[in-house]
């Protein structure tokens, strides 16, 4: 829409709800400008207001009263009841009255502060006491569904099973009067251009759902913050508890899905760095970036060697009674193929695929694989994972250890336990051998992205389940050890 644009100022409002209707007074006084040098006589306009206390918006809407045969106030049912959020509908526009109004010139001049069209005797008291009437009658409205919206979440009704089945009855009977009323049908499974994903979507929505961000005055105590105390503030309040989760947790039905029917070679531009996964929650890459943006010199994190992290995994094993032996259960340390770290991500995926290709091709029957570390924060890693244990393996253990006291040597490992067939049909190799074309084809600006359809890694409910807690308390060990880093020594 904004290509042929030279210049476009675009206005945003936050921060500061109190003043919002005399912030947003210039952008009213310009879409009611825009509209009358565009309608023809007899047009109709639809303005959208918040509240009408200040002057010049009652100013501008008897402007509206006397250039238009009619104005009412609309608030749809589809507007939320707790804002002030009201339309302006203005009919049967008198296009020759224009000329007749005060010069709108300087009131619409961008560089005059004062937008008060008319003074208050310019005004009828008539019109002031049907305008008064319609704001009480909106407030009072207002005031009532926050009043409401108080005393639910006190009660916390989504405790109560018979309250949540109730108002779950009252939701679809309300869609399906709606569809009734406008004659609406749903569209046949065989003509949807992308499969019916609701129990998937559900499912992922669930795990990274609504972002709350706390009352105006807990916004404002925020700013005041340093930018490594705002992030310490933020993982606060999301609701990811390693220390909570169990160190270990197995998944042995993978084995039972036929997945080579369903393998599809999705690709498209070529991965950099990752801006977002969906196996994590975005809250948390969003305060990852929050840090990167405002530090370009990181320092360099301390970890674990890869002997000690090996060490680490294996008497975990030990004590917890895990299938393994350690003659028989060959360990690979990926971090070196972090997504978090890693320059170029495309690459990082081709060589940890190739590694794979490689250990499955000298490792005997019945051993088993440990892979430390190993991303999982992309389609193609989780999809080569899934191929992995469901074609190849017995079963798949999720492992995490968490270190509370220094999160820099918190890790997670992926148990392949037991090979019980090789890759004879080679479909492993095929998708290395498709994402090396992509990427001299298109000089490394297109690779594979994905083996497996999106909703069949997420259909599963354990699978979906572990690889999504298990990269949230990756990355946000990852934000605190960002922090640790750059904190000063102590003298």
């Amino acid at each position: 829409m904004l290509d042929n644009v030279p210049l476009c100022d675009i206005c945003f409002i936050s921060g500061n709800p109190g003043e919002q209707e005399i912030l947003v007074g210039k952008l009213h006084y310009r879409e009611v400008q825009t509209a009358l040098s565009l309608l023809h006589s007899g047009g109709n306009f639809l303005l959208k207001l918040f509240t009408m206390f200040e002057s010049d918006t009652i100013s501008l809407v008897y402007l509206l009263s006397c250039l238009f045969n009619s104005i009412d106030f609309y608030k749809p049912g589809s507007s939320k009841e707790g804002n002030s959020e009201v339309y302006v509908i203005c009919r049967g526009f008198r296009k020759e009255s224009v000329g007749e109004c005060l010069d709108l010139n300087k009131a619409f001049d961008p560089v005059c502060q004062d937008r008060v069209i008319l003074g208050r005797g310019d005004i009828p008291d008539e019109f002031l006491d049907k305008l008064y009437q319609g704001v009480l009658l909106f407030t009072e409205y207002q005031i009532s569904a926050i009043e409401r919206n108080i005393t639910l979440f006190k009660q916390d009704i989504k405790s109560n099973p018979l309250d949540c089945a109730r108002l779950d009855k009252l939701q679809t009977d309300i869609q399906e009067l709606y569809l009734h009323n406008c004659r609406l049908k749903p569209i046949p499974d065989c003509d949807l251009i992308m499969s019916n994903t609701k129990n998937t979507l559900k499912q992922i929505l669930t795990f990274d759902g609504r972002i709350e961000n706390g009352a105006y005055k807990e916004r404002l105590a925020k700013e005041n913050l340093t930018l490594d105390q705002y992030i310490v503030e933020e993982l606060s309040h999301i609701d990811v508890r390693c220390e909570d989760k169990p160190e270990m947790r197995c998944i042995d039905d993978l084995h039972r899905i036929n997945f080579k029917e369903h393998i599809h070679l999705v690709k498209g531009k070529t991965l950099h760095s990752l801006q977002s996964s969906i196996f994590c929650l975005a809250r948390l890459f969003k305060l990852l970036y929050e840090i990167r943006r405002e530090r370009t010199d990181t320092n360099e994190i301390v970890t674990e060697t890869e002997e000690q992290r090996k060490q680490r995994f294996l008497s975990r094993l030990i004590s917890l009674n895990l299938p393994h032996n350690s003659t028989d259960t060959l360990i690979l340390d990926l971090s070196s193929h972090c997504h978090l770290t890693h320059p170029n991500v495309y690459l990082s995926q081709l060589e940890l695929l190739q590694l794979l290709i490689q250990t499955l091709a000298t490792l005997p029957s019945q051993h088993s694989i440990l892979l430390i570390n190993i991303p999982l924060l992309t389609q193609f890693t989780v999809s080569t994972l899934v191929l992995l244990t469901g074609r190849l393996f017995e079963k798949v253990w999720f492992l995490l250890l968490h270190d509370s006291s220094s999160p820099s040597h918190s890790s997670h490992g992926i148990l392949l336990h037991s090979l019980q067939r090789k890759d004879t049909e080679g479909i492993l190799q095929h998708v290395a051998d498709e994402y090396r074309t992509s990427l001299e084809s298109s000089q490394n600006k297109e690779c594979v992205l994905s083996v497996l359809p999106v909703t069949m890694l997420c259909e599963h409910p354990l699978l979906y389940k572990y690889v999504f807690e298990i990269n949230c308390c990756v990355l946000k060990n990852h934000i605190l050890s960002l922090i640790q880093s750059e904190s000063p020594p102590e003298t």
